[in-house]
């Protein structure tokens, strides 16, 4: 069979292109690609709508969280509350295009938020994922478009010239955020005293990073003569009768981990010198430079083998070197450069921060400088 022709091939091209424009021609009259481009331009700014009020809502949710985490008195009161939903909304506008993504609802549980509604949640795509969750502090933010003083109708772009009686659509967005403190920490605790004298009585904490001077470091002794500070609580130097400031490990956990039941009592450890397992967590810790977990507590019950703990908080510390003597468990600071502990002193050197996690159980006590948050929904 023989090949067409050059001349034939123009021919046959020139005759499709009329057909195709007898059709663009017949679609053009009838309005079809005309309702395809509004349907096309009228959705592609509601996505883009709804991708700037989720982004809003998340960001307004992680602030009030992030807020009622790391101080539970910014949130206890309507005046505190208030002060903080505006820090949110604020939030809110900056992750719009046009500084008009307004905060509808804030609800949630925890300090003076008001309980969620069941009854008045959206049922459509606007509504939170999940259920909420439970036994933990969380709160929900829905947004939506402000289009005018009175309005979060979004007008159409054309969809009204073809769709009789459509003006437009509401567009919405949820976001829920749950907090808390660490359910574990590393298997060691002071008590409230040392921590209220580290940290102003929880009102000085260390901005970290970049480093801090060498002034911010403190050394906490979990045994000796210079806890003097604390002589009462803990007594004689100890962080309790017979204890060192240890606690036993989770069953079968091999990385130095304590959790705190619900009853807010832990298991004291009569040990007054480091575990295999506790000596690389700090090692590790030194090195990563990173805050370690451990509870605060705030009273003690028995004593040797059977002492026990109450927490009153998890506090979040960077440690910057301690000593253990023996074993060459030595291990100046690498923020001073200095080893200030000696003889019979049980020490570790850091400073307290105020920390939040993305990981991590969430417990019922309360934030002494270490929170988590999630966003469920």
């Amino acid at each position: 069979m023989g090949r067409a022709s050059g001349a034939g091939l123009m021919r046959r091209f020139r005759s499709d292109r009329g057909a195709v424009g007898i059709i663009v021609a017949i679609l053009l009259a009838s309005g079809v690609l005309l309702g395809v481009a509004a349907l096309s331009v009228d959705v592609g700014q509601l996505t883009a709508e709804r991708e700037q009020l989720m982004s809003a809502a998340d960001g307004a949710a992680q602030t009030i969280a992030v807020n009622c985490a790391k101080n539970a008195a910014a949130c206890s009161t309507a005046v505190g509350l208030d002060a903080v939903v505006a820090q949110a909304e604020a939030v809110a506008n900056e992750n719009g295009n046009d500084g008009r993504n307004d905060v509808t609802v804030v609800c949630g549980v925890g300090g003076a938020l008001a309980p969620c509604d069941p009854n008045s949640e959206p049922v459509n795509l606007t509504a939170c994922l999940n259920s909420p969750p439970t036994s933990v502090n969380y709160v929900e933010v829905h947004t939506a478009t402000r289009t005018s003083d009175s309005s979060t109708l979004l007008p159409t772009a054309f969809a009204g010239t073809f769709v009789s009686g459509y003006h437009g659509a509401t567009i919405g967005a949820c976001s829920r955020v749950e907090w808390g403190t660490p359910r574990s920490g590393l298997s060691l605790t002071i008590s409230l005293c040392e921590w209220s004298n580290a940290t102003g009585n929880g009102t000085s904490f260390v901005s970290y990073p970049p480093n801090p001077p060498a002034s911010a470091e403190r050394i906490i002794y979990l045994h000796g003569q210079n806890a003097s500070s604390c002589m009462n609580t803990p007594p004689s130097g100890f962080d309790a009768p017979g204890g060192f400031g240890w606690l036993d490990p989770d069953l079968g956990n091999t990385n130095c981990v304590t959790s705190i039941p619900a009853d807010g009592t832990y298991p004291g450890n009569t040990g007054n010198s480091l575990t295999p397992d506790c000596q690389t967590a700090l090692d590790a810790a030194v090195a990563s430079k990173q805050p370690i977990v451990f509870p605060v507590y705030n009273g003690t019950k028995g004593n040797g083998a059977n002492l026990t703990y109450s927490v009153a908080g998890m506090a979040s510390f960077v440690v910057t070197g301690y000593y253990y003597p023996g074993k060459g468990t030595d291990t100046p600071s690498w923020l001073t450069g200095g080893d200030p502990c000696g003889g019979n002193d049980r020490c570790i050197y850091g400073f307290f921060t105020n920390a939040l996690l993305d990981h991590g159980t969430i417990g019922s006590s309360t934030s002494h400088g270490a929170a988590i948050i999630y966003t469920v929904g």
